[in-house]
């Protein structure tokens, strides 16, 4: 198996060149088997030193192929055996003492074990800085200082392993700084190459021996110069400034506080640098790292001295330059600075190079300037700053104009600076620096050959002054762009809104809504800004406008396809009802419905406090574009020149409806499947609400014929459902029962009120649709025919009032109220009206349905008792209403508990004794006995069961109490008059003086 290993790896070597992977592929297996047949530490020292030898270059190998993982395994096993070996073959592991002469092993064994160990070491130290292993990476550092301060090896040995360990240092540190993702560990590493390099100084007659003195005095100065910049970013200090350009995954996530870096610790290896050596102290870069140190620590002063050197030096770059003026106009207080060093640093340019300070320009107005994502924008007057003024005075020198004005490129690449710095400063809330940019962009472009980036600007610096409340000069900006321009009327209707100057923002709608380009979007976004700029009449008008728009754009579609088919009889003369199923391109059209209803509802909610009244002018107004909408969509309501906020509403859903029936139903009206019927009810819902809200304040007539328009369009909502629940049937019903009830309430005739006639019969239909047998349906269908009588009432139709109440008294479900309800339509009529009878025949009905009840109500009967003794005309009429309720209260009565008479109220059973007795007393005054028999008969019986079980103590106890209060002499003399009456009734004897001494009248009281 050895065999087989030493194959493998002779094998490698024929693939070292061609395929390095394979190569070290080949090695490591070959390293796995020789370390698994044999014990390591059991073989003799030279077979061990090869084996450490051989796991070395194999994880150098992985090394090249930054396979830091593998490198950090094979090295694992080396390691094990180098440690070992070190010792073992080290002067002090073989008796001998310290610097002693010639060691036990040959010299060449004891080197080759401890270069192995070193290298080992040290490559197992790249793997862990490499792979971000801070813990391993020190514990290895501390190693490797060890070995190189180890004074049993040679004093030149020692040397060269202090060398390689400063390369190797120098090269991770400047390696993590270019990758940035571990400020911290760069620090530690490039600190202790530079203590690698002051230990090796003292080496330095060993170091010129081997001619090595100049390259260990340029690896400390470039270590001291990494160092200090890895202190200046582990600061956290200009974090957006990267001394060169990261080509790694982020930034600073390894990176430590502002505190673990001291300003005076980067100071101190500054002044180190200076002291390095002459060369290196007047170097571009220690002057660099000089102004940045100072800056850091704000000793500013001191730091423009340096940054003055900087840009003056014979060897900077313009990059260079550019950098540290930038990082000076970043800085707090550094803006002065920056200025005295352009003005040193314009000393290099020439009138035709000026590309430094198109550089400085770009450096300042690059990406870095724009602000964080986030940013929370508030509009404030703030002046510029001192580095935006000096990039202001740059933009606006003259000389640089006219050395740009051949190189269009470097032009247009200033203008998207300036343009792109000013964008920023308005996202941060600084519009008044930003106009100041948006003017500098000006500089750079053509208005003949640029006009739409000149009107861009000028649309920009009006957005400005509009942020600034200076809403005067930004119209005046805006006059500047061309009338054909739309976004410029877009931005004058924005401003417009923004001043909250309505008749200006209204002429601005309609101006940019008659322009071709002005699209459905953008008439939208026009609705969210009235909104927020608290003008509800805009964002309405530019609904409407959407919606004529929407319109005419199906009506010019529906034109040109009749243009290109030829004419059909049979097609002009079919039904309009068979386009229902024509399926037409789902739009936002309800959408549009939608926002305006809810537009007009907010406008109820402040139009209705603290409480009803005449609205206003502004709320009543009606905007010729509303009044041309209505137009096109061929409105013949007479309503809409009716002013009030529920009359618009009522006209926005009249619309709705027609739009509905015009597109064949909802099936082609609304957008979305999904939620379609969640629309359709949320439009149901609303004008159901908006309805009763309406019924609610009628105390303007408007308010009770809005409520009817409400309704009635709730009830067309609700029967152009294609598959209704029970729950949108009896709305749709209520919907238009209630509509009936709104128009002849406000109808002042009756031929006004003739529309309530195809509410009702619509209601009719919804009921049989929900049951098909109507007379066993609910209250709803109750209160149809209470509409029917109300209609009669209100067309003097007395014949169709009789036959609603005969309708309602066959119905089951009807209750004692809903007859009332009908008599009270009557309520203030006098007996001579047509529907007199209709509105008696309704208080009969409900005196039944109240008797046949149960339980009694006596209160509710002695009511309606009471009104049908008002109404009565004849007599014979009272008399019959007299004996019904005197049957009523001795009904199922006995003499002797009168327990009928007990729930009767005792001031209404006084009421009717009184009543009748009255009139029983005039016709007996006029001799007419029989009917005063009759009445006074109706009194005594009505009385005798009140009186039939009270004993003298009850009787006058029920007096004190307020009952009916006659006396046992008042009883006494009406039984002696009515005996009196009731003789001479029977003798037919009539005579003036035979009432002579009868009881006239009595007092309720």
């Amino acid at each position: 198996m050895l065999e087989v290993a030493a194959n493998v790896w002779n094998t490698s070597l024929a693939l070292e060149e061609a395929d390095l992977a394979t190569h070290a592929t080949l090695r490591q297996a070959s390293l796995d088997l020789q370390w698994a047949l044999e014990n390591p530490t059991k073989l003799p020292l030279t077979h061990q030193l090869r084996l450490a030898e051989h796991a070395f270059k194999v994880a150098e190998i992985w090394g090249v192929l930054e396979e830091w993982e593998a490198v950090d395994a094979a090295l694992g096993r080396g390691l094990t055996l180098t440690s070992a070996l070190s010792a073992a073959v080290s002067p002090k592991a073989a008796g001998a003492p310290e610097n002693a002469g010639e060691p036990t092993t040959p010299h060449s064994t004891q080197e080759r074990c401890a270069l192995v160990h070193f290298n080992s070491l040290l490559l197992r130290l790249r793997a862990s800085v490499r792979l971000g292993q801070e813990l391993p990476a020190n514990a290895l550092l501390l190693k490797l200082k060890l070995l190189t301060s180890n004074a049993s090896y040679p004093l030149r040995q020692r040397t060269m392993f202090s060398l390689d360990l400063l390369a190797t240092l120098v090269f991770e540190g400047e390696h993590l700084l270019e990758v940035n993702t571990n400020s911290k560990l760069a620090v530690q590493i490039l600190q202790a190459a530079y203590d690698a390099y002051t230990s090796l100084s003292s080496t330095t007659p060993e170091l010129q021996a081997v001619g090595l003195a100049d390259d260990a005095e340029k690896l400390g100065a470039r270590a001291l110069i990494l160092l200090c910049w890895a202190q200046i970013t582990a600061s956290d200090f200009n974090k957006t400034l990267n001394l060169v350009d990261s080509s790694g995954a982020g930034g600073g996530g390894g990176g430590i506080g502002m505190s673990c870096v001291s300003s005076e610790s980067i100071l101190k290896c500054v002044h180190a640098l200076q002291k390095h050596s002459s060369r290196t102290a007047d170097s571009v870069a220690v002057h660099f790292l000089a102004h940045q140190a100072l800056q850091h620590a704000g000793r500013m002063q001191e730091a423009e001295t340096e940054l003055l050197k900087l840009v003056t030096h014979e060897s900077v770059s313009a990059e260079t330059c550019a950098f540290a003026i930038k990082s000076a106009l970043l800085v707090a207080g550094g803006a002065e600075s920056a200025r005295a060093a352009l003005a040193a640093a314009q000393d290099l340019t020439t009138t035709d190079d000026v590309s430094l300070i198109v550089e400085l320009i770009e450096a300042v107005l690059g990406p870095s300037s724009q602000p964080p994502h986030g940013t929370t924008t508030t509009f404030t007057i703030a002046p510029p700053t001192t580095a935006d003024e000096v990039i202001l005075d740059l933009l606006e020198d003259e000389a640089l104009k006219e050395a740009l004005d051949k190189n269009p490129e470097i032009l247009r690449n200033l203008y998207t600076l300036c343009w792109n710095k000013a964008c920023s400063l308005l996202e941060a809330g600084a519009p008044e620096v930003a106009t100041k940019f948006y003017s500098a962009a000006l500089l750079f472009v053509t208005p003949e050959t640029d006009l739409e980036i000149v009107t861009q600007i000028h649309m920009a610096v009006a957005v400005c002054f509009s942020a600034l409340g200076q809403h005067a000069k930004a119209l005046e900006r805006l006059k500047k762009c061309p009338e054909r321009c739309v976004e410029a009327q877009f931005c004058k209707l924005t401003t417009c809104l923004a001043a909250k100057d309505a008749d200006a923002a209204s002429a601005a709608l309609n101006s940019l809504a008659a322009h071709p380009a002005c699209d459905a979007n953008m008439l939208r976004l026009i609705c969210c800004e009235a909104l927020d700029a608290g003008l509800p009449n805009a964002a309405k008008e530019s609904l409407f406008l959407l919606l004529q728009k929407i319109v005419c754009s199906e009506e010019e579609e529906a034109k040109v396809k009749d243009d290109n088919k030829e004419e059909d009889a049979s097609v002009e003369n079919r039904d309009v009802n068979t386009n229902s199923s024509k399926k037409r391109p789902a739009n936002y059209e309800a959408l549009v419905f939608q926002n305006l209803i809810q537009l007009e509802m907010d406008t109820l909610d402040q139009a209705s406090e603290p409480a009803p009244q005449i609205e206003s002018e502004e709320t009543c107004k009606i905007s010729p574009t509303e009044k041309n909408v209505a137009n096109i969509m061929k409105d013949g309501s007479e309503n809409v020149g009716h002013a009030g906020p529920w009359n618009r509403l009522a006209r926005v859903f009249e619309m709705l409806v027609r739009r509905i029936n015009a597109v064949g139903g909802v099936e082609n009206f609304f957008l979305h499947d999904d939620c379609k019927w969640r629309q359709l009810e949320w439009m149901v819902v609303t004008a159901w609400n908006a309805g009763l809200d309406a019924a609610s304040r009628s105390e303007h007539t408007n308010n009770q014929d809005a409520s009817g328009r409400l309704m009635k369009c709730c009830g067309q909502l609700c029967a152009g459902h294609p598959s209704p629940t029970d729950e949108i049937l009896r709305k749709q019903q209520v919907s238009f029962t209630l509509a009936a009830n709104a128009i002849i309430h406000s109808a002042a005739s009756g031929s006004e009120a003739a529309p309530a006639v195809e509410c009702l019969e619509k209601a009719r239909c919804a009921a049989q649709q929900r049951d098909g047998d109507a007379s066993n349906s609910d209250d709803a269908v109750v209160y149809i025919h209470v509409m029917v009588f109300a209609l009669a009432v209100k067309q003097r139709d007395a014949e169709a009032a009789n036959a609603a109440v005969e309708r309602v008294k066959e119905i089951h479900s009807a209750t004692p109220k809903s007859f009332l309800q009908m008599a009270l339509y009557l309520e203030g009529e006098d007996t001579t009206h047509t529907c007199a009878a209709a509105r008696k025949a309704a208080m009969k009905a409900a005196l039944e349905r109240l008797t046949s009840q149960p339980e009694l109500n006596y209160e509710a009967v002695a009511g309606v008792i009471r009104s049908l003794l008002a109404i009565c005309s004849t007599d014979t009429d009272r008399l019959s209403t007299l004996q019904d309720a005197a049957a009523l209260i001795t009904a199922n009565a006995q003499p002797a508990t009168a327990a009928g008479a007990a729930g009767y109220p005792p001031l209404e059973a006084r009421y009717l004794i009184t009543a009748a007795w009255n009139r029983g007393a005039t016709h007996s005054k006029f001799a007419r006995m029989k009917e005063a028999e009759a009445f006074m008969g109706v009194a005594l019986r009505i009385l005798g069961a009140f009186s039939s079980n009270e004993n003298p103590p009850q009787q006058q106890q029920q007096e004190k109490s307020g009952g009916i209060g006659f006396s046992v002499e008042e009883k006494k003399m009406m039984n002696e008059e009515y005996a009196r009456v009731l003789a001479a009734a029977e003798s037919d004897a009539v005579g003036a003086g035979g009432a002579g001494g009868g009881i006239e009248s009595m007092n309720l009281d």
